[in-house]
Parts: structure tokens; C-alpha cells; sequence
């Protein structure tokens, strides 16, 4: 068996990290995951000015950074599929004036946040980042929702305890682990196990390929 396990982690690595890392997602944002997001006053398409607080706070939120294109009306069709999910989506554009995105004219409240836009970002209810994707279409928006979603019912589910428990010393705290480790090494020192095609054993937790993808996307926030 454990000449299998290492015959087939460095596929299995690569098989799972690849749903969730398809670019090097470091360079897209110079915010570091797990920590609070600046705050910022834009004006709506009205000229009305709205603080990030009071449109996102105690919510799941995404950030929506479109660059130099208004929001076409696939991406804001998004915001009607992230309602069933529990987030809201807060758009912001660098073109003109436009209902319902933020202008951020001149572009620094952008450049704060990203290097590489269309970028979403993933903020909990008390501002932090938990994760960020490229934009470039809806449905990356609300996957990005999604996969977290699933992550955090994953990690509740069979990973907190153990990580909570002070019999456990040789578990590291997870704090920022996505700003020091690529999802490869993070998988990696999960220690997984493959079962098949569709099944991955962590720490005697069984999972489906989809649940790790999605437990990676939200360990890295944590």
C-alpha cells in the first residue's frame, strides 16, 4: 500500500490543485488572505457616495473588480444567482458612471485590491478575505461562493475538532497558511490517501475530489 499512496500522490496532487489553482493566483492581489480588507467610500452610478462597511458588513460579500469595462449584464446577472448562496456582490468599474457598480475613477481603490483585473474577492461578515478568483466570466464569480461554501461545511464537518484540540499539538494553526503555502503543499501536508477515482481518504475523513477542491479553496482563507 505504501508504494501505491507514493506512486499516486504526485498525480493525485496535481489533479486536485489543477481545479483550484489554474494561475498563479499570488500575483493578482497584493492583500494577503485572512486579513480584513481595507475599507473604502466610492459614489454608485447616482454620485451618491457608499462605504464598503455599510454595503458588506455581516454579510458574505464579493468584491467585484471590473477594470476599465462597465459590468456587462452577464456579470451582473451574477448578483441574482449569489442571492439563493447568501452573498451580495458589490461591483466596482473604473469606466464610466453606471448603475449598479461603484466608480472608482482614476482607479486606486482598484490598484489597492489587484494587479490583474476582473478579480473577485471573497470577504466574510467582518471584512475578512477569504478568498479571490479571475472574473473574467459569472460563472467564476458564483463558483467562487460556492466552492467556499462547500470548503467551510467540509472543514466544520471532519476537520475543526481536531484542530481545536489541544491533544493534538503537532497540528499547526491554520491563520495566513494560504499566504505561506501553495493548495499543492497544503494538500500535501494533509497526508491524502486516493480511494479510487472519486474518493480521497484525510486523517480517516473520506471525500470526494469536488469536497478537497473545495476544502483547499477555503483552508487557504483561514
Amino acid at each position: 500500500m505504501g508504494m501505491t499512496r507514493g506512486w499516486m500522490l504526485p498525480a493525485l496532487l496535481a489533479a486536485v490543485v489543477s481545479a483550484t489553482a489554474a494561475e498563479p493566483e499570488e500575483k493578482r492581489t497584493p492583500l494577503p488572505l485572512g486579513e480584513r480588507v481595507p475599507d473604502f467610500t466610492l459614489p454608485d452610478g447616482a454620485g451618491r457616495p457608499r462605504q464598503l462597511r455599510d454595503l458588506a458588513e455581516g454579510k458574505l460579500a464579493v468584491l467585484l473588480f471590473t477594470g476599465g469595462s462597465a459590468p456587462g449584464e452577464n456579470l451582473s446577472d451574477a448578483a441574482i444567482k449569489l442571492e439563493p448562496l447568501g452573498s451580495v456582490l458589490v461591483m466596482i468599474v473604473t469606466a464610466a458612471r453606471r448603475f449598479p457598480a461603484l466608480y472608482d475613477g482614476g482607479g486606486a481603490v482598484t490598484r489597492r485590491f489587484t494587479t490583474r483585473p476582473p478579480t473577485a474577492f471573497l470577504i466574510d461578515g467582518d471584512g475578512i478575505l477569504r478568498a479571490f478568483t479571475d472574473a473574467s466570466s459569472p460563472d467564476a464569480v458564483v463558483s467562487l461562493v460556492e466552492q467556499w461554501t462547500k470548503g467551510r461545511r467540509a472543514f466544520l464537518s471532519a476537520c475543526i475538532r481536531c484542530h481545536e484540540d489541544e491533544s493534538y499539538p503537532r497540528l499547526k494553526a491554520l491563520h495566513g497558511i494560504g499566504n505561506r503555502l501553495t493548495k499543492e503543499q497544503i494538500l500535501e501536508r494533509m497526508f491524502p490517501i486516493p480511494l479510487g477515482q472519486e474518493h480521497i481518504s484525510i486523517r480517516s475523513h473520506v471525500f470526494r475530489r469536488g469536497e478537497v477542491d473545495a476544502l483547499l479553496r477555503y483552508v487557504a482563507g483561514l
